[in-house]
């Protein structure tokens, strides 16, 4: 894919079905809504810092690890790199980074190596699909502390 020039694509806007409505925005798409066992705002979410929450999901294949990941409007994730690849996809809200910025539909694609701190836009939170394979490491002093005890 690395060889493939993409031309901007003017888009239009879906006839595709849409899945569980979430209580601050516009429905999932059906695709992901099917893979839920219950709607967004009930699912399991585990608290990973303050106002990051996530939801771990099931993955045929055990290289990769998959989650929804909610980010509280302007809250920034710690600064951290990548050991593996990293695929974003934004189903609402938005985020900033290093790289640039992501709203809803948007893929953010962190390479192994890549180092960024991901802040939230304000205006609502930001939800988005994670699919990864490798782990995160935070970086600095603290991240450096607390690795050995986060499962990231």
């Amino acid at each position: 894919l690395d060889a493939v020039e993409a031309e901007p694509v003017e888009m239009e806007e879906s006839s595709e079905p849409m899945g569980h409505d979430f209580h601050d925005s516009a429905p999932i798409p059906l695709v992901l809504s099917e893979v839920l066992d219950s709607p967004i705002d009930s699912l399991a979410w585990k608290r990973r810092a303050r106002g990051i929450a996530e939801v771990e999901l099931a993955c045929a294949d055990d290289r990769y690890f998959a989650s929804l990941l909610r980010i509280d409007p302007g809250v920034a994730i710690s600064t951290h790199t990548h050991e593996g690849e990293e695929i974003t996809l934004v189903l609402r809200g938005g985020f900033a980074d290093e790289a640039g910025q992501y709203g809803r539909g948007d893929v953010c694609h962190a390479h192994p190596g890549i180092t960024h701190a991901p802040v939230a836009a304000p205006g609502g939170s930001c939800l988005c699909l994670v699919v990864a394979d490798g782990s995160v490491k935070l970086t600095g002093l603290v991240g450096w502390m607390l690795n050995p005890f986060l499962s990231l």
